[in-house]
């Protein structure tokens, strides 16, 4: 993906002039956050889903106190992790959390958190992690094999084409682009989710840009909830 762009140069260069003003110690505090907490503003699917967990995850990650955690996977399953939380992503307005789990690194969607236990011992953190590089390589492995938990078969208008684009970035670039730019009508695209509320709403977004081929049950589901919103502003 096409990967998360870095700071443009004159932001870089405004950013090094303030570090370099302030004294050594908040230096030091800038870069102990640095390495535990990245605002990516590249678009994936957008969610308005909070957790109450998020305070007690900067706490154990500032602290480096290992977590036990419940967590529910895209699959549906549910399974206990104990991990060494190392950094908080957030991306738009979804929060990740980076964690080691048996020497291995691994991402978790905050929202998914079903429970946390706080453990009360600490762990030692890897001098060699590196949080901007490791995210920026999560993300291009990560979009070039996407979760296939829910295809929808579509058909699309170009300018329904060009807004998945202008709001998903790199993610559906792959199957849109062979499309074309421009075209008249409708060109049918099979798009891959992960799972069934973030299909609706995506698609509710796109208005009559998109018309759902299947599955059949999504498509009412749609309908259902667009009768919704025309009824409450009737």
């Amino acid at each position: 993906s096409v990967g998360v762009r870095e700071l443009d140069a004159p932001a870089r260069t405004a950013l090094d002039k303030l570090a370099a003003a302030v004294p050594s110690m908040h230096q030091l505090r800038a870069q102990h956050a640095r390495g535990r907490l990245l605002f990516d503003t590249k678009p994936w699917f957008r969610s308005l889903d909070t957790s109450p967990y998020l305070d007690q995850l900067r706490t154990c990650i500032w602290k480096n106190e290992c977590i036990e955690i419940a967590y529910r996977r895209s699959t549906g399953e549910h399974k206990d992790y104990r991990v060494e939380p190392y950094a908080l992503v957030v991306k738009v307005d979804t929060w990740y959390l980076i964690g080691r789990v048996k020497r291995e690194m691994r991402v978790f969607r905050v929202s998914r958190l079903l429970g946390l236990t706080l453990t009360g011992e600490t762990f030692e953190r890897d001098p060699s992690f590196d949080l901007q590089k490791y995210w920026r390589t999560w993300c291009e492995s990560f979009e070039k094999n996407p979760p296939n938990q829910f295809p929808v078969e579509l058909e699309i208008t170009a300018r329904g084409r060009r807004r998945l684009l202008d709001i998903f970035g790199q993610w559906y670039r792959s199957k849109l682009d062979p499309l074309g730019d421009r075209f008249r009508g409708r060109k049918r695209v099979t798009l891959d989710f992960d799972r069934e509320d973030l299909a609706l709403r995506v698609l509710f977004d796109l208005a009559d840009e998109a018309t759902i081929v299947n599955p059949i049950g999504l498509r009412k589901k749609l309908h259902k909830q667009a009768a919704k919103v025309l009824a409450a502003t009737a």
